[in-house]
């Protein structure tokens, strides 16, 4: 009985303590900042709406102080993911009512790049020239849809043409290229558009369909999932990656130079990972693995070749491809748009005989405000190659 008397007197007690002295709720005594207007300025290609879009408040809401500077923190890692701006500043202004007029100043870049692109070198004794000219513009409508077109001479001749945006979370590519190969002959044009959706900024589901001419003709599915990013997505960010999985299977039907197949198709699969991590000193370490499977009557222009750097592409292929590359990408310290990145790759691939093939070598990659970047690598493996290509 004692006891049940005693804890009443200390539930009362504590109700009265409640009572004279109420505990406020975190953030209860905080100044909340009222968001008046979000401005644009300095953007004279880039569409208003796009940069709104990438800035996640909104006119008319309150935040407190630590929540208004979390969001204008992701607001201006968004502005830097798309590779539009040199330069980000949020301005903040009060007008006489003490709301926020918040303006965000951007200085674009120099959207229009051009150069060398392709390899070339000399493998058991012959010389290959497989290099082009490419021309691309960054942001086409304002919104980061970006236009490549690629013109292949010498050895090969032909036009590389791709357009690749997103309008919010759909994804879109448009790919088209024909090729002659002076070595055999051969003729092949390949359309390719797709088009894909962003269930987060991280996890991205699509699909390319594959229309190709190639001695005969090709009508496949190629479907897709994307996980991660290749881009650090947060200046706090000290290790990312990638992972891409693409099934894919094709009919092919009589047509081109009128050869029939001898299967009436192909398939395959296709996985990719990319691992990047911040070493020190904006050293960044790159390790990319590829593994691809095919079988079927594969047309010549989508045989599984080799990506050693210092060996010739095209004369090592078949329809198994193992595929190894370390990177590492050190800026200069008193240049840093100039990247020095010495590599070693290494590949597996053929048929049921398979090759063994290593290569590296040093590169100099230069972040113009014409090209991101111009690339220019030596590399030896089975040979010696100059190497121009932006991405392998």
């Amino acid at each position: 009985m004692r006891a049940k008397k005693r804890l009443f007197v200390l539930l009362l007690t504590a109700a009265a303590v409640f009572l004279l002295y109420p505990v406020s709720a975190p953030g209860d005594d905080e100044e909340v900042i009222t968001l008046e207007r979000i401005g644009i300025e300095g953007n004279s290609v880039t569409a208003t709406d796009y940069i709104l879009s990438c800035v996640t408040l909104a006119e008319g809401k309150t935040y407190d102080f630590d929540t208004l500077m979390d969001e204008i923190n992701i607001s201006r890692e968004n502005l830097e993911q798309t590779g539009l701006f040199t330069e980000i500043f949020f301005d903040d202004q009060f007008d006489e009512n003490d709301n926020l007029l918040l303006t965000v100043s951007v200085k674009e870049k120099n959207y229009l790049f051009f150069g060398l692109g392709g390899h070339s070198g000399i493998e058991a004794g012959d010389f290959y020239f497989r290099n082009s000219l490419y021309v691309a513009y960054k942001n086409l409508f304002g919104n980061r849809t970006s236009l490549y077109v690629e013109l292949p001479f010498y050895e090969d001749q032909g036009l590389g043409f791709s357009v690749q945006g997103d309008v919010k979370k759909l994804r879109y590519a448009l790919d088209l290229t024909y090729a002659h190969r002076s070595k055999t002959g051969e003729d092949s044009v390949r359309f390719r558009p797709g088009l894909g959706y962003a269930i987060n900024p991280l996890f991205y589901l699509g699909a390319d369909i594959l229309v190709n001419n190639a001695l005969y003709n090709s009508f496949g599915l190629y479907p897709f999932i994307e996980l991660g990013s290749t881009e650090r997505k947060n200046t706090d960010s000290r290790s990312w990656c990638f992972f891409r999985l693409s099934p894919y299977y094709s009919n092919n039907f009589e047509g081109g130079s009128g050869r029939v197949p001898e299967t009436d198709s192909f398939y395959g699969v296709e996985a990719k990972f990319r691992y990047y991590r911040d070493l020190l000193l904006k050293i960044v370490y790159q390790l990319k693995l590829e593994a691809a499977l095919q079988g079927g009557t594969v047309p010549h222009n989508l045989i599984l070749q080799s990506d050693v750097r210092g060996t010739r592409f095209d004369d090592h292929y078949g329809d198994k491809k193992l595929s190894f590359t370390n990177e590492l990408h050190v800026p200069l310290p008193w240049e840093e748009s100039v990247v020095i990145v010495p590599f070693v790759d290494f590949n597996v691939i053929g048929y049921s005989d398979v090759e063994l093939l290593l290569g590296g070598g040093i590169g100099v990659h230069w972040f113009t405000r014409f090209n991101d970047p111009l690339v220019f690598e030596i590399a030896f493996g089975r040979g010696f190659m100059l190497n121009f290509q932006k991405r392998l």
